[in-house]
């Protein structure tokens, strides 16, 4: 038999759903390999895949490798390669965790349970070794040249991740450790930045500054003690939703509002990829200065959203505007405390006024843009501080 397994590269295979869950549930499906897509799907792609579980239609396979073998319990775990998404959402599905036309599984009929247990799901096991991770790269890279589509915020992230603004912002927003980080820049290198996916700026040369290390200033600032305020906003689900943070708009928050801040003057739209590069080559001192602004100013946010504050001031539009207000006058708040922010903001809102009106349309328009929010800044900063 080894030597067959020596003949080829991979194999097919299918196994059933209930026995694919009895693997999820004894943690033999595991998801090594840190530079996995992120669970991105939503509410209607898992419908829409379970309506195609439950209808007997075909869905793609799943690509598996063997991840480490246990000789004294005898058990053996297996590496997602490919079809993370597809397997999570069945899996939160047997879970309850969402619903099907009504129903969530516990809910079904038996026979409809029976149709989702026996689907059977073909999967590709392919012959690496858990250690031969260039192979393992490799694969995982041509699977994903065809997969879901990265959005801009991914894919830009991606290919400006060695650039230090950029770097600063995945560690604050929680997208790498600060211990992989520079484990995570050569993965990214490997897998993502090939020469026909680099993004044109200008005529920024790019190559130049490829490989270049992580510094120890970078590292330094972006401990978890000098960013855990601003960080836990971003990693919770306070203000972002799951789905936000998967899909990296939480990131994309913070390199804006960073921008803002840095600048001393809100930035028209999202920020881009030149501004990132420009931040980059300021001087450490400068960008750890403005990080410690904004990791004060979550201080102070955290504590007011502990208190009886009104929802809306926890959507994202409130905590832009917020955050960059409250970092930009650190010496003022100090004199206000946070029952008095919230006292002052929930009046506000109650106060059905020309500028409440004025405050909760321009927080549903034109999000991105810059009018807009100078708009929203200038009617909070009399609010808080009566100017």
């Amino acid at each position: 038999m080894g030597n067959n397994i020596e003949e080829k590269s991979f194999s097919l295979g299918r196994l059933d759903i209930v026995d694919l869950y009895e693997w999820h549930t004894n943690n033999k499906l595991i998801y090594e390999t840190y530079f996995q897509r992120q669970f991105v799907w939503k509410d209607k792609d898992k419908k829409d895949l379970i309506d195609t579980i439950i209808k007997g239609y075909p869905i793609p396979a799943i690509f598996i490798c063997d991840a480490k073998t246990n000789y004294n319990t005898l058990t053996k775990t297996y590496n997602v390669l490919d079809g993370r998404q597809r397997l999570e959402s069945i899996f939160e599905f047997l879970d309850n965790k969402y619903d099907y036309k009504g129903k969530r599984f516990n809910e079904m009929e038996e026979e409809e349970k029976k149709r989702i247990l026996n689907y059977n799901i073909i999967l590709i096991q392919m012959y690496i070794e858990p250690n031969e991770t260039e192979k393992i790269k490799e694969i995982f890279k041509r699977l994903n040249k065809n997969a879901y589509n990265l959005n801009k915020m991914e894919k830009q992230s991606t290919q400006l991740v060695e650039y230090d603004y950029m770097i600063i912002a995945k560690i604050v927003a929680g997208i790498v450790q600060i211990e992989k980080i520079d484990d995570y820049v050569d993965e990214i290198k490997e897998l993502f930045l090939e020469e026909d996916d680099k993004l044109e700026v200008d005529n920024y040369d790019y190559d130049a500054d490829l490989g270049a290390n992580i510094s120890n200033e970078i590292k330094s600032m972006c401990k978890l003690e000098k960013i855990k305020y601003i960080n836990k906003i971003l990693t919770s689900d306070i203000v972002f939703s799951h789905y936000d943070k998967q899909r990296q708009i939480a990131l994309q928050y913070f390199l804006n509002i960073y921008a803002c801040i840095i600048k001393g003057e809100l930035i028209n739209r999202n920020l881009t990829e030149k501004l990132i590069i420009q931040f980059s080559e300021l001087d450490k001192k400068i960008l750890e200065e403005k990080l410690h602004a904004c990791d004060e100013a979550s201080k102070i946010l955290l504590k007011v959203y502990d208190l009886e504050i009104d929802e809306f001031w926890k959507n994202k539009t409130s905590f832009f505007t917020l955050e960059i207000l409250l970092a930009e006058n650190l010496e003022k708040i100090e004199y206000i405390s946070e029952n008095e922010i919230v006292k002052r903001l929930n009046n506000f809102q109650r106060s059905n006024s020309k500028e409440w009106n004025e405050y909760s349309e321009a927080s549903k328009q034109g999000v991105n843009d810059k009018k807009i929010r100078e708009q929203r800044q200038t009617i909070l900063s009399k609010v808080l501080f009566g100017q």
